[in-house]
């Protein structure tokens, strides 16, 4: 396929491998006058087992673990173009990541790009740049232990929503500013609970997406400070394990979503933590506000949504794949929708190994069993259907041997999808397609989170009008942009 590797080095970092290894998530992506910026995750799994009390294994745990999140640029649209690092966080402040970057022009058309962060001190803040190269935190109204999670403009304004890194909440925190150096103002969510975990323009209306213990909620409003919400999809389409709406994208007249789980097992339930894995939903929902599922089957846990009645997708949960949890990235591109996953097979396979070489299997599934038991609701087991859902598993199980890597699918009416790629692009330990972003000079930019060698960068080529299902043009090098 026309897909070509731009970071010569995962990570970013050609001087320093150890740093480099660190930054394993491109999390956020953004454009300021002809430089692709890229915020990155830090060590991500590592502080994930950290969070949830575990000793993490020895493959996610570097030498010198540095929380230090940056943000590197590289130039769209010139020849022999290099990585660039333009800010590092100070290391006491111990940030682990740039959750979301957006380019906002404010009431005084001052144009900059702003970027949500979080750190383990349980306090994130907002970073505002008018030129990629300094950078400064401005204020933000962020309640003790959340962090900014997705942003968008909407009508001239920057709407900033915030979450728990973990656990979560059934109060929504929604912010909105047309000069956010000068102060934001709460927004009236009105009848919402649940986290904001997505948001996108829609129809002329305002679409946010929630996360809620019985499935994810989709609402609308024209004029999002009024309070004036519209209930448009509830009890995650049908399944309550479609617990958070991962990703919003318009295509083609209709507003997709895709589902995910914390963690592809966590709960945001605070009174049942975990849940059993599925693969995610993906629905569409159509100016009229009828929704309809795409991927996705019988429902593993079913629900009665109030807006609509639950459809036989075309495909399986995850394209069939229980390893798939998240559909953690789409884009409109060229006519096409593209759809990036998280495929945590590899993760399983990786940290299992670590377990075993490390003579700690036993004491881990012992600790893991303690903590299930005191975090895990029984009662909630009753809404399982577990026949179905093993069905799901053990046909995931079959294929698990070549399923490493994140998926990359296409579709060019929005119904059918084929794969473009199943392997990670050719690297097994690039779990995740965390994002996929279309620069002004119309290239499609693919930033993936890789846990153990680091994150990277693909840009696909200029060579040809499509992605072509052919190894020979998927390359792998540092060479000059056409």
């Amino acid at each position: 396929m026309s897909l070509r590797k731009i970071t010569p080095v995962n990570g970013f970092d050609t001087n320093d491998s150890e740093n480099a290894v660190q930054n394993n998530y491109a999390w956020s992506m953004a454009e300021l006058d002809g430089y692709l910026y890229v915020g990155t995750g830090r060590n991500v799994p590592y502080r994930g087992f950290i969070v949830l009390g575990f000793e993490p294994t020895k493959s996610f745990t570097p030498e010198n673990p540095s929380q230090a999140a940056e943000i590197w640029r590289y130039p769209t649209n010139r020849r022999n173009p290099r990585w660039e690092r333009v800010f590092k966080m100070p290391e006491e402040f111990g940030t682990c990541l740039f959750r979301d970057m957006v380019l906002y022009k404010d009431i005084n058309r001052e144009r900059a790009l702003y970027g949500g962060s979080y750190y383990r001190n349980g306090q994130g803040y907002l970073l505002k740049s008018t030129d990629g190269t300094n950078w400064e935190s401005i204020e933000f109204p962020l309640e003790e232990g959340l962090f900014i999670r997705p942003m968008i403009v909407f009508r001239g304004k920057l709407y900033a929503a915030s979450c728990h890194p973990i656990e979560t909440a059934l109060e929504c925190f929604l912010h909105v500013s047309d000069n956010p150096e000068n102060g934001w103002d709460r927004v009236d969510t009105g009848p919402i609970e649940g986290e904001i975990f997505s948001m996108e323009k829609f129809n002329g209306y305002l679409y946010i997406g929630a996360q809620t213990p019985n499935g994810f909620t989709i609402w609308k409003s024209r004029n999002p400070e009024s309070g004036n919400w519209e209930l448009i999809v509830d009890r995650g389409a049908g399944d309550a394990l479609n617990e958070i709406p991962m990703i919003m994208e318009v295509f083609n007249n209709y507003l997709y979503v895709g589902s995910g789980i914390n963690g592809a097992i966590y709960s945001t339930n605070p009174e049942n933590r975990w849940v059993i894995p599925k693969g995610f939903d993906l629905i569409r929902i159509s100016e009229d506000d009828e929704w309809e599922v795409i991927v996705g089957r019988e429902a593993i846990a079913p629900t009665n949504p109030l807006t609509g009645e639950r459809n036989i997708g075309l495909y399986e949960s995850g394209f069939g794949n229980l390893f798939n949890p998240y559909c953690w990235s789409m884009k409109k591109y060229n006519g096409r929708l593209y759809l990036g996953t998280w495929d945590s097979a590899i993760f399983y396979r990786i940290a299992l190994n670590d377990l075993l070489e490390e003579g700690r299997i036993l004491e881990f599934l012992a600790q893991l069993f303690a903590k299930v038991l005191r975090e895990i609701d029984f009662s909630m087991l009753s809404r399982y259907d577990f026949s179905r859902w093993l069905t799901h598993l053990i046909r995931s199980l079959r294929n698990y041997p070549n399923s490493f890597g994140f998926d990359l699918w296409v579709s060019e009416d929005g119904r059918r999808f084929r794969p473009i790629s199943l392997d990670g692009l050719g690297n097994e330990e690039n779990y995740g397609l965390r994002n996929l972003f279309v620069s002004e000079n119309n290239r499609l930019y693919i930033g993936t989170a890789n846990p153990t060698q680091g994150c990277e960068v693909w840009v696909k080529s200029t060579r040809c009008s499509e992605f072509e299902e052919s190894e020979e043009t998927m390359e792998d090098e540092n060479s000059d942009e056409e």
